[in-house]
């Protein structure tokens, strides 16, 4: 079946080499953009595809930061968690861990509605952030700005896991650290309710 879309592996000619020209990476970043922009979320990610596998001959590290953003995105809003947390193996074992990643896999994981994992990458995704530095690798810690979006994940896991006593102090340190908040303050009062119960409960055991 004959493509009705470009293919990088035929953008250039071959005496050139196979995938060496920058702009030719750009071009099929702009058309992953684009396509992504258009809610054509396959055809992004095929061009991400096609792109992570010309940077890894090119050695443009950069542009394959971009590539697997935009990849994971297209596969989240193709509502394929399994296949976010593939192309964050390939980022890792390619470029080594970083926030992004851990970003993507808590949320492929959100995806697939399993608790336990959620919480595990809500943690690992803030103790990355408290221990590096965003501003030397801009393109590899976009995420960097969901820091408080993250911590909100994990004490709404921890509260609908059961550990309330957990929750209220995630909550409490949000609240700690963007003042006062309405919809924050609401949920540290439905926990205050749900733990006065349960020490209720234990003391009429």
């Amino acid at each position: 079946m004959k493509d009705n879309y470009p293919n990088l592996s035929k953008a250039q000619p071959q005496d050139s080499g196979r995938f060496q020209r920058k702009r030719d990476l750009m071009l099929f970043l702009t058309l992953a953009r684009n396509s992504f922009a258009k809610g054509k979320f396959d055809l992004a990610a095929d061009y991400c595809r096609q792109i992570i596998e010309s940077c890894i001959v090119s050695k443009m590290d950069e542009i394959a930061y971009e590539a697997y953003y935009l990849w994971c995105l297209a596969n989240l809003n193709l509502s394929q968690p399994e296949d976010v947390r593939k192309v964050c193996y390939d980022a890792r074992s390619k470029y080594g861990n970083y926030l992004d990643l851990i970003y993507f896999e808590l949320l492929s994981w959100a995806l697939s509605g399993n608790i336990e994992k959620v919480i595990k990458f809500c943690e690992t995704y803030l103790a990355f952030y408290e221990n590096s530095n965003h501003a030397e690798m801009p393109l590899r810690s976009r995420t960097a700005e969901k820091y408080t979006e993250v911590k909100i994940m994990l004490a709404q896991s921890l509260d609908e896991k059961g550990d309330h006593a957990k929750a209220y102090e995630v909550y409490q340190g949000i609240l700690a650290k963007i003042g006062s908040n309405p919809d924050i303050e609401l949920r540290i009062a439905r926990l205050k309710d749900k733990l006065s119960i349960a020490l209720n409960e234990d003391q009429n055991e």
